[in-house]
């Protein structure tokens, strides 16, 4: 656990090979508190961040019930976001794609990433 003062406290998970590969970030000590608030980042094998949950308690308007919120997004990366015309996110054959993040996909919205042969973003 690391106390990172304002922010909170952030809990980290290891990989069998000494990687992160979960970071918990709370405002409180807890998830328990009933305004706690809290983010999961969930780090791949390869290093890259390809999940965050924002975490929430909602309490119902009659105040009898305490429900966990989960807001969830989703990383994509090294290929196009399926359903894009053909070579609109990448040049062909370019290899550009390889090692950027090429999605974002949330409840509210998904954002596609591409990028032109010189590996500049193009939304």
């Amino acid at each position: 656990m690391e106390d990172t003062g304002a922010g909170g406290k952030r809990w980290y998970s290891y990989f069998p090979t000494g990687e992160v590969s979960q970071v918990i970030q709370n405002a409180t000590n807890t998830s328990a508190d009933d305004n706690a608030v809290w983010t999961t980042y969930t780090i791949g094998p390869l290093g890259r961040l390809v999940e965050i949950d924002k975490h929430r308690n909602d309490i119902a308007s009659n105040c009898s019930t305490r429900n966990e919120v989960v807001d969830t997004t989703t990383l994509q990366y090294d290929t196009p976001y399926a359903g894009q015309e053909s070579d609109r996110y990448a040049p062909p054959n370019s290899g550009v794609l390889a090692g950027r993040l090429t999605a974002m996909m949330g409840s509210a919205a998904t954002m596609a990433f591409g990028y032109d042969s010189f590996g500049r973003r193009v939304l």
